[in-house]
């Protein structure tokens, strides 16, 4: 028997009026939108809102307005209403429903025979987006990165709020002399250690904002940064999902029961024959360090299976395409031999996988084994799963697979061997996207889009980590 959906929504509005040079109190306001959609882009790209609101709820004149954010939470309100009355004032229970907090770019007003207001904006990165730092030198000293990244929020009323979460060992102890951001200063002979050895100022250009220097800062460290709700999180690419284990953050869909679209699509590998050459220049040391992926030692072994060209009504005989290409990268201020290998291995994984994106329409708001969809973070693993009663191959009976596969011609030991792997295959895809779409007026009221990837996010490992 289905479980009734009663889908629900709130936005809590704080804005600040214009009103020449007084400084008037902030409104805040929270009320159901006719519509709200919410994208959770990956870690690079700022979260997005779109909503749409009565113009009878809007507490001001649109045109008054100097300044404005939001929050913004969906659920199943159940059986339950009012269903926000009762949680408003409980901050825990409010925070497992939220999926956005930012600030407002562009407000619409609309006034015709429908009378609303359109509200569009990003997460609170915008404000280290749109925050251009004065032409002068960001000191870094001996401090960690953490600290720098500290001071660059704390500069701006807008952004000292936004607390700092870790996700991954070794990131509070990282400095940018161990990694050689914008160079080291010269060799001081009484300083022995790295670790102590201040660094050279980082010069700032014109046109640099907060988040460019945040992101610089965090790709040269091996680490992500990104903004989730009101913090900004400091990962490594495999802490992504916190240190959870794998099976612990997947989110399960079954194909068939509670996926309203299922679309798949896959790119063969376009590069036949790659092997990657990373180098990056050491200044410290007066060199350059290399390294190939795959390894010499592996070359006899490497290549991608492919179809060779036959004449029209003739059957190709599979072969393997060696790899004999060497393709250059060149990367800044890596002088770590296992991280420049891992970033080696990662871009040559890139050019010969067979990458697959899928979307998934789901008019749900908790997957196949009851867990909640609103915390979705980009590299979560998800599992796509086939109801039995789904008419596919995939889920027939053994025996018919088998049975259709023999009917394709394959020998009877490959038929048994391919089908007793596939049923025991467990394939994970991976979240690069959430879209969570609501509307008061439509028969679907709620709709959560998934974008999934078949390669995991990039694994890198921080510099002096083991592989």
């Amino acid at each position: 028997m289905s479980t009734v959906l009663y889908p629900t929504a709130l936005v809590v509005v704080h804005l600040l009026p214009e009103l020449g040079q007084n400084t008037p109190d902030m409104i805040t306001f929270a009320t159901v939108p006719r519509s709200l959609k919410v994208e959770k882009n990956d870690i690079q790209t700022a979260d997005t809102i779109e909503f749409e609101l009565d113009l009878e709820d809007f507490p001001l004149d649109p045109r008054i307005i100097r300044a404005m954010t939001v929050e913004a939470f969906i659920a199943d309100a159940g059986n339950t209403d009012p269903f926000w009355e009762t949680i408003r004032t409980d901050v825990a229970t409010l925070r497992k429903y939220a999926i956005f907090a930012g600030v407002i770019d562009e407000v619409t007003s609309q006034i015709d025979t429908d009378r609303v207001v359109k509200l569009k904006g990003r997460d609170y990165s915008a404000y280290l987006l749109d925050a251009e730092l004065e032409s002068k030198e960001l000191i870094y000293g001996t401090k960690t990165l953490v600290q720098i990244i500290r001071d660059l929020l704390d500069q701006r009323e807008t952004t000292k709020a936004i607390q700092i979460e870790i996700r991954g060992k070794g990131i509070e102890k990282l400095v940018p002399a161990k990694y050689m951001i914008r160079g080291l200063a010269p060799k001081i002979r009484t300083i022995k250690t790295l670790k102590e050895r201040p660094t050279n100022p980082r010069k700032l250009q014109h046109g640099n904002t907060a988040w460019e220097v945040i992101q610089e800062m965090a790709l040269h460290g091996g680490i992500v940064a990104y903004i989730e709700l009101d913090k900004l999180i400091l990962a490594t690419p495999a802490t992504l999902n916190i240190d959870d284990p794998s099976s612990a953050r997947e989110t399960h869909f079954t194909l068939g029961r509670d996926i309203d679209s299922f679309s798949p699509s896959r790119r063969m590998g376009r590069r036949a024959g790659v092997r990657v050459l990373v180098s990056s220049w050491d200044p410290e040391q007066g060199k350059t360090w290399k390294a190939f992926s795959p390894k010499l030692s592996d070359l006899k072994n490497s290549g991608l299976d492919q179809i060779p060209a036959v004449p029209l009504g003739g059957v190709g005989k599979p072969t393997r395409v060696p790899t004999d290409h060497r393709r250059p990268y060149v990367v800044r201020g890596i002088v770590d031999q296992n991280q420049l290998q891992a970033i080696a291995d990662c871009i040559r994984i890139q050019l010969e996988h067979h990458e697959m994106d899928v979307s998934v329409d789901t008019l749900r708001l908790n997957d196949s084994n009851g867990k909640p969809l609103q915390d979705l973070r980009y590299g979560d693993p998800v599992v796509i799963d086939i109801d039995a009663n789904f008419p596919s191959s995939l889920a027939s009976s053994v025996e018919d697979q088998i049975a259709r596969l023999l009917s394709l011609g394959y020998p009877v030991a490959d038929a048994q061997a391919l089908t007793k792997a596939v049923n025991q295959l467990h394939v994970p895809y991976w979240l690069n996207g959430a879209t969570y779409e609501f509307s008061e007026e439509e028969d679907d009221s709620l709709r959560v889009t998934l974008g999934l990837r078949s390669r995991r996010p990039i694994d890198v490992p921080a510099p002096g980590a083991s592989r």
